[in-house]
């Protein structure tokens, strides 16, 4: 199985692609930073989604992904932030579907708990852990 993790942001979208079998290995990982240009909100939102599309479309070419997961936006961030990042994770949504791989999403406060056993655990927390499981 080789995974690609998906965090979006406003302007960067870290992501991380892993082997799960047979034993857990990173095989790539990095920050995109997505930011799109225009004379106008609607241009830049375009340039942006162009951008993200044209980047998971390399990762996929360069990868045969066979599952794919993405952090669902924080509903706290401002109208145009939360857009910004549902157009981004749309051009990788429809790249899955067009490429039959299978995806999910999930909430930071599933994932915090999952990982740390807490649900509010802080980014040191996290920060601890993934040190732990990736030396």
């Amino acid at each position: 199985m080789i995974l690609l993790s998906v965090d979006p942001g406003v302007v960067n979208i870290g992501y991380c692609v892993s082997m799960v079998d047979p034993e857990y290995q990173f095989m790539e990982y990095g920050v995109f930073n997505c930011s799109g240009e225009g004379a106008n909100y609607t241009e830049k939102l375009d340039d942006e989604t162009n951008r993200c599309l044209v980047f998971f479309t390399e990762l996929f070419d360069r990868w045969s992904f066979t599952h794919v997961a993405w952090e669902l936006p924080p509903s706290f961030g401002g109208m145009g932030q939360q857009t910004r990042i549902l157009s981004n994770v749309t051009a990788l949504k429809v790249l899955t579907w067009q490429r039959e791989v299978y995806f999910d999403c999930f909430t930071p406060i599933a994932m915090k708990k999952r990982f740390t056993g807490d649900s509010k655990a802080e980014k040191s927390a996290i920060r601890d852990e993934v040190i732990k499981r990736w030396p």
